[in-house]
C-alpha cells in the first residue's frame, strides 16, 4: 500500500498507537499512526475506551523513536468489524473537533475497507497475476481449510509449499506469500494442538527464504533476505519450546509414559512416529536455545530416549533424519554414552526389520506403505515387498563415525552388511538444488555404499565413498549458520550435509 518506516509499537507505552508508518502523499510524506480494535465497536466502547486513545494518539508525539513529529499526522482507527448504534455519529463528531483545532481528520478502516485492501494488496493481489497463481492461491485455502479443521498434515504442507520456491519470479512477493501463508496456517494448527504441523510451516517458510537467499545476485537484496532469518528462527524456536513444554508436561504427569499421552488409532505406528517427532525438535531446539537453556533441553531428550523405547524405533527412512538431529545435540553436548546407545538401539531395531520382517519402507513411501511395510508382513493377504536400500543404514553409519567410538562404528557397519541392508544415499550439492526435493543436481548412490570395514577418523572423510565426495562447504552456512541446514534437513528428510556437522551450534 506505500507504507514504509512500519514499527509494531503496541504496549504499556504506545500513546495510543499500535502500529507507526510513514507513506508519500501529494508531494509530501505524513507520518501514519495505528490504533486496532477487534470485533464491533457500540458507543460506549468508543467513548469510555477508544476515544481517549485516539485523542493521546494525536496530542502524544511520544511512542517510538522512529516517530517524526515534525511531519504532519494522520491518525488511523482500524477495526475487525463496525460501528454500531450512535457510534458513528460520536466518530463524527470527534473528527469535526481534530478539524477544529488544526489535527487531519481521522480516518476509519472497518472490515469492509479491510477486506477490499486484502483483495487487492494481500494473498489474491500477489496470486492473481497468473494461472498458476490462481491455481496455488486455491490450495492454499484448501489447505488452509484442513488446518481450520483440524485434519491437516506435514506432507500436505510440505507439498504446497513447493510454490513457496518457485511459485513467482518477483522474489518479494513469494517471500510476502510463504510468509503470510505459513503463519495463517501455523496459527490455526497451534490452535488445534497440532503443534508439530505449525512447526512445519515455518521450516518450509525457512526453506524458502534460504532458496531465495541463495538465488539472490543483488548484494543489497540479500541483505535483506538475511535480515529476515533471525526472525524465522525465532518463530521456530518458539514453536518448538511450546511443543516440548507441552509434551514435557504431560509426559512428566503420566510418569514418563508417552503411550498414555497420546491418543488415536494405530498406535503401534503413531507412537514411534510421535517419539521420532520429539527427538527431532528436541534437536533443533538444543541448537537453538541460548547456552544457559542447553542443558536442559539436552536433559530432557537423554531421558525421554532412555524411558520410551520407541524413540529408537524410527519407522521409514522418512524419520532418519530425526534420529540426525538427536545425536548431533547429544554429542555436541558431550553425552557420548547416551548417543552411542541411541544409535547402537537403533541398529538392533533397524537389522531386526530386515532378518524378521519386510525390511522398512523407503524415504518416498506413502504413509499406507509405511505402515504395510512394518507390520504386514506376517500376513499372506497383503501384498509387501522388501525394499533392499535404506536411507535409515546410511545415517546410523554415518552418525556412528561422527560419535568417534570405534567399536560402535565396526560393529554397526558389520551387522547392516549381515543383515543384507543397502545403505542408500542422496548427495546435494553448493548449488540450487540443495533446497529441492527433486534437484536436478542431486545425486543418488544407486547401488550399495561401501563402508571401512575399520573405522577412520570422521573429519578425515575417507570411511565411505560418499563422504569422500561429500561438497567439504556451503556458501549459505558460512552466512547465516549451518544450524539453518539441519532446518532445512528436518524439512526436506532425505539429506542432512554431514561435512556441516562440526559447525552446527557455533
Amino acid at each position: 500500500m506505500g507504507f514504509y518506516d512500519i514499527h509494531f509499537t503496541h504496549g504499556n507505552a504506545e500513546f495510543g498507537k499500535d502500529f507507526i508508518a510513514k507513506r508519500d502523499e501529494g508531494g509530501e510524506t505524513l507520518q501514519y499512526s495505528f490504533q486496532s480494535k477487534a470485533g464491533d465497536i457500540k458507543q460506549r466502547g468508543w467513548r469510555d475506551e477508544i476515544q481517549g486513545q485516539m485523542l493521546e494518539s494525536v496530542i502524544s508525539p511520544r511512542t517510538h523513536p522512529n516517530f517524526d513529529a515534525e511531519l504532519h499526522h494522520q491518525t488511523v482507527l482500524v477495526l475487525t468489524g463496525r460501528l454500531t448504534g450512535n457510534a458513528p455519529q460520536s466518530v463524527r463528531d470527534f473528527a469535526d473537533t481534530l478539524t477544529a483545532i488544526g489535527k487531519r481528520p481521522m480516518i476509519k478502516w472497518d472490515r469492509q475497507d479491510l477486506i477490499a485492501a486484502f483483495m487487492n494488496y494481500g494473498l489474491d493481489g500477489v496470486h492473481r497475476s497468473t494461472a498458476q497463481g490462481l491455481a496455488n492461491y486455491g490450495q492454499f485455502y484448501t489447505l488452509y481449510g484442513r488446518a481450520v479443521s483440524g485434519l491437516i498434515t506435514e506432507r500436505e504442507i510440505e507439498r504446497h509449499s513447493h510454490s513457496w520456491v518457485e511459485g513467482l519470479d518477483d522474489v518479494d512477493k513469494r517471500i510476502l506469500i510463504a510468509s503470510i501463508e505459513a503463519e495463517t496456517i501455523a496459527s490455526k494448527c497451534v490452535e488445534n494442538d497440532r503443534h508439530y504441523e505449525a512447526f512445519k510451516a515455518y521450516l518450509g517458510l525457512h526453506r524458502a527464504l534460504l532458496y531465495a537467499l541463495y538465488a539472490e545476485a543483488d548484494s543489497s537484496r540479500a541483505q535483506k533476505l538475511t535480515e529476515l532469518h533471525p526472525g524465522i528462527f525465532k518463530s521456530i524456536h518458539r514453536l518448538s519450546d511450546t511443543y516440548l513444554n507441552g509434551v514435557r508436561e504431560m509426559w512428566t504427569k503420566r510418569k514418563y509414559n508417552l503411550l498414555s499421552v497420546i491418543d488415536g488409532p494405530g498406535l503401534i505406528v503413531t507412537y514411534p512416529i510421535h517419539c521420532a517427532h520429539i527427538l527431532e525438535i528436541s534437536g533443533l531446539k538444543y541448537f537453538l536455545d541460548e547456552e544457559k537453556e542447553r542443558k536442559d533441553t539436552i536433559g530432557f531428550l537423554e531421558k525421554f530416549f532412555s524411558k520410551e523405547p520407541g524413540a529408537a524405533h524410527i519407522v521409514s527412512d522418512r524419520y532418519a533424519v530425526s534420529l540426525v538431529a538427536a545425536v548431533l545435540a547429544l554429542r555436541h553436548a558431550g553425552r557420548i554414552g547416551a548417543a552411542r546407545q541411541l544409535l547402537n538401539d537403533a541398529a538392533v531395531w533397524l537389522c531386526d526389520r530386515y532378518e524378521k520382517g519386510s525390511g522398512l519402507a523407503a524415504f518416498e513411501a506413502t504413509v499406507e506403505a509405511e505402515v504395510a511395510t512394518l507390520l504386514g508382513y506376517p500376513f499372506e493377504f497383503i501384498d509387501v515387498r522388501k525394499h533392499p536400500s535404506s536411507f535409515l543404514a546410511t545415517a546410523i553409519c554415518d552418525l556412528a563415525a561422527y560419535v568417534g567410538d570405534a567399536r560402535l562404528y565396526e560393529g554397526i557397519v558389520n551387522d547392516i552388511n549381515a543383515a543384507g541392508i543397502i545403505p542408500q544415499y542422496w548427495q546435494p550439492c553448493d548449488s540450487i538444488g540443495q533446497f529441492l526435493l527433486h534437484g536436478d543436481d542431486i545425486i543418488q548412490y544407486p547401488t550399495r555404499i561401501n563402508y571401512s570395514g575399520e573405522f577412520m577418523p570422521f573429519e578425515e572423510y575417507q570411511f565411505a565413498e560418499h563422504i569422500k565426495r561429500e561438497t567439504r562447504s556451503f556458501r549459505l552456512a558460512g552466512k547465516i549458520g549451518a544450524t539453518s541446514y539441519l532446518a532445512l534437513s528436518l524439512f526436506l528428510r532425505d539429506r542432512y550435509f554431514p561435512t556441516l556437522w562440526s559447525s552446527i551450534g557455533t
